[in-house]
């Protein structure tokens, strides 16, 4: 509507055309003048890959294919990836270095270390661990906070030992916790029966 008030000449190219031609025409084209730049200017070139889980000779043929494809035999100065086993061997196949990403290192640390202090053994059972908030599973608020509650020990303890600039619960605000719970607990009851 606002074209045609602005020009009632002007037709807008079709969906399909675009998405047929202009598109892949156009991806084609810088596609073509990336690769000449990166051949003509580059000097060293880093490469960067993450993917599922998937076998070995996959990852190494399509990493060589890249490699052929773009012209960066002499260029690779490191691939970066996460500490998957099946990735490090390709690139090691591949005789490339390889560099753990730093982001993936810090995010296991935190996994093992600081959730890992949420997890405690209830009288032989499963470890215990804090629930993350669904936005589509029924009633995920009620269980989350009710687990929160539950490990409120738990959570004092890591949050003190954490040493970083958290909003630390007041007695207040716990008793607010704990009474919250026997009212959401009829939401989930009621749901459950439904």
């Amino acid at each position: 509507m606002l074209i045609n008030l602005l020009n009632p000449n002007y037709n807008l190219p079709r969906r399909h055309k675009l998405t047929n031609t202009s598109v892949p025409l156009t991806n084609e084209k810088l596609l073509n003048e990336t690769k000449i730049k990166i051949k003509e200017e580059a000097i060293s070139v880093c490469l960067t890959t993450d993917c599922w889980t998937s076998i070995n000779n996959a990852i190494q043929s399509t990493n060589r294919s890249i490699i052929d494809e773009w012209q960066l035999n002499d260029k690779i100065v490191l691939v970066v990836s996460d500490n998957a086993t099946y990735i490090k061997s390709a690139t090691t196949n591949l005789q490339l270095k390889h560099f753990k990403c730093f982001a993936h290192s810090l995010n296991l640390i935190v996994q093992e270390t600081i959730v890992g202090n949420f997890k405690r053994k209830i009288s032989g059972k499963t470890p215990t661990k804090l629930l993350l908030y669904i936005a589509t599973r029924r009633n995920s608020t009620f269980h989350r906070l009710d687990r929160f509650v539950e490990l409120e020990t738990t959570v004092k303890a890591t949050v003190t030992i954490m040493n970083a600039d958290l909003h630390i619960l007041t007695p207040e605000e716990w008793k607010t916790c704990k009474e919250l719970c026997p009212v959401l607990k009829q939401f989930d009851e009621v749901t459950k029966i439904i």
